[in-house]
């Protein structure tokens, strides 16, 4: 009897289409589209150069006010827009540079009046039907989003999501989140393209009854491969979809992939404004225990006009398979929807969503995040300019401005831990202020006032007991293999000088010896900061040191590169001697 965990994936894959190469000296074709009806502008529109096949050389998309620009390559002839909601236009291209504008004609009102029927337009069957219609008005806007992100992608602040619920109550076991940017020059939801998804269905299982479930993207629904494999018929308006109208699939009658775990449901457009708005679906041809698994992808018009996904997830049963021992002959197994071996030991969710998107113009969309702004003082109140900010366990930094003011844009709803120091010490993780947690709900900004605490407070914490007294200097040093690693438990010799009178004042040198962590650091407390320092490290053969001879700040950060060597030593004096005749140099 084996259990496994089902694996749930929502990766990044580049999406299959391609932009053409623009020269620098190509000419182009410029223009504004309009609605005819009302003579706004239109945005989001793909407009599309193509050549005498109706091969497509170059496209662009129609920015807020309607404007577009597109390069005319050797072969153009004819300029293609279509935008969702609208009946697609055409214009003939004249030689040399030129500007060509269009007025869209809406459809709004006709979608709105759409009849729908339990009719199924399947593939390889004649005919057609409102279903096709429509399909054809989402295939524009999934369009859109993909010539978009290809000519002007945007920056986006994406939180991913990985759960685990039990089996009776469907509680929450697990919950682990991480929160990334990325340029979205390419899907950041499907895992595999369409082709391969056509050939080998939405879920790949491995040996042993581990499962990786995947979703589509704008790239995968819109490649004829979709459409090829999916029967479709009009889907009416429900509570939980008003003044919308569905585009239902379900997987077509074809011999050859009756095994496959594909895809049903709804693509959803609003009637009211065209726009894209969810694909809701659930997984075929799975065992009976493991019926309802499904996800969701959820569409936002962004300011240019064009769709994109904000929101997605994966649900699904995770399932123990119980060894089939009968008589020790090894059988085919029966196809998934027959299989009675299994056994549901849980739930798993997988997801994510975009907080917040930029552009290289500067225009933006949020989800409806929350900002958190905040001062950094001292003790005395004052305000703290250029000090460092960040998230408990985070990588965010920010650095305060002139008057000690700071903001994190755009966070995510949750719990928040605040660090500022200043910058030597923000180097090492190394906080002045007690830890400030926040708790941010959305639409909300958050403010925060931090207080920063002395050195001489701070750092009797981080040295070695009494190891550290106010006015002297502390290092904070690393050793690293010649590879860049981590030398640890590697030798540290640390060398300086002491002062004292016997006549004349005179100086011997102090040396001290230690070991590196596992992590190749370490820390020297206690130095005079009117004396020089030598650290050096040794590790099989390695050697490596630095000096400090004079101390512009109480606090010195050092890293030290061992390297093969065979250079004898050199006394801390000549060492320093010899350090300032190159200086002299």
């Amino acid at each position: 009897m084996g259990a496994r965990r089902a694996g749930l994936l929502l990766a990044l894959v580049a999406a299959t289409s391609a932009i053409a190469r623009h020269p620098a000296q190509a000419q182009r074709v410029r223009g504004t589209l309009t609605d005819s009806a009302t003579r706004e502008p239109v945005s989001g529109a793909v407009v599309s150069v193509l050549d005498s096949a109706g091969q497509f050389l170059s496209r662009t998309i129609a920015d807020d006010k309607g404007r577009y620009a597109a390069a005319l390559l050797r072969g153009a002839r004819t300029l293609h827009v279509v935008r969702i909601g609208y009946r697609p236009a055409d214009a003939s291209i004249a030689n040399g540079d030129s500007t060509i504008d269009f007025r869209l004609a809406p459809i709004a009102s006709q979608l709105a009046a759409l009849t729908v029927s339990d009719r199924r337009v399947c593939p390889g069957k004649p005919g057609t039907s409102e279903a096709v219609e429509l399909w054809e008005q989402a295939r524009n806007g999934l369009l859109a989003s993909i010539v978009s992100r290809e000519s002007n992608p945007p920056r986006l602040r994406i939180r991913n999501y990985w759960r685990t619920l039990d089996q009776l109550r469907k509680r929450t076991e697990s919950d682990s989140r991480a929160v990334k940017d990325i340029t979205a020059d390419r899907s950041y939801v499907a895992a595999r393209p369409a082709w391969a998804f056509e050939a080998d269905g939405y879920m790949r299982e491995h040996v042993g009854g581990e499962r990786d479930y995947f979703a589509p993207d704008e790239a995968v629904l819109l490649d004829p491969s979709f459409a090829a494999t999916h029967c479709m018929h009009l889907v009416g308006a429900d509570a939980a979809h008003q003044d919308q109208i569905g585009i239902g699939f379900e997987p077509a009658d074809i011999r050859a992939r009756d095994t496959v775990v594909d895809l049903a449901g709804t693509l959803w457009l609003d009637q009211r404004t065209p726009s894209l708005r969810s694909f809701e679906f659930v997984y075929t041809n799975l065992e009976s225990r493991a019926l309802g698994s499904g996800g969701t992808l959820i569409f936002a018009t962004m300011p240019n006009g064009v769709p994109m996904i904000v929101r997605w997830n994966i649900h699904a049963a995770i399932l123990a398979v119980d060894a089939d021992n009968s008589n020790g002959v090894r059988r085919r197994p029966p196809p998934r929807s027959s299989r009675t071996n299994v056994r549901v030991l849980g739930y798993q969710e997988t997801g994510g969503e975009t907080g917040y998107a930029i552009w290289p113009d500067g225009s933006h969309w949020n989800l409806g995040l929350s900002r958190i702004l905040g001062v950094v003082v001292d003790e005395a109140g004052e305000r703290v300019p250029h000090a460092r900010v960040w998230f408990n366990g985070g990588r965010d930094t920010v650095v305060t401005n002139d008057t000690g003011e700071f903001h994190f844009p755009y966070q995510f709803p949750g719990n928040y831990v605040l660090i500022a120091s200043d910058s030597l010490l923000a180097r090492q993780a190394i906080g002045r202020n007690i830890p400030t947690r926040i708790w941010l709900t959305e639409v909300r900004d958050a403010p925060v006032r931090l207080i920063l605490h002395p050195r001489s407070e701070i750092l009797p914490l981080v040295c070695p007991a009494k190891s550290y007294v106010p006015g002297s200097g502390v290092v904070f040093a690393r050793l690293v293999n010649p590879d860049g690693s981590a030398a640890d438990h590697a030798r540290v010799e640390v060398e300086t000088t002491a002062k004292f009178a016997a006549g004349d004042t005179l100086a011997a040198a102090i040396r001290r010896i230690g070991e590196t962590g596992d992590d190749g650091r370490f820390i020297v407390c206690g130095a005079g900061l009117d004396r020089p320092l030598r650290v050096r490290g040794q590790k099989e053969g390695l050697a490596g040191e630095a000096l400090v001879e004079r101390w512009p700040d109480e606090i010195a950060i050092m890293t030290i590169v061992l390297k093969p060597t065979n250079v004898p030593r050199l006394p801390l004096r000549l060492l320093v001697r010899h350090q300032r005749l190159l200086e002299r140099r």
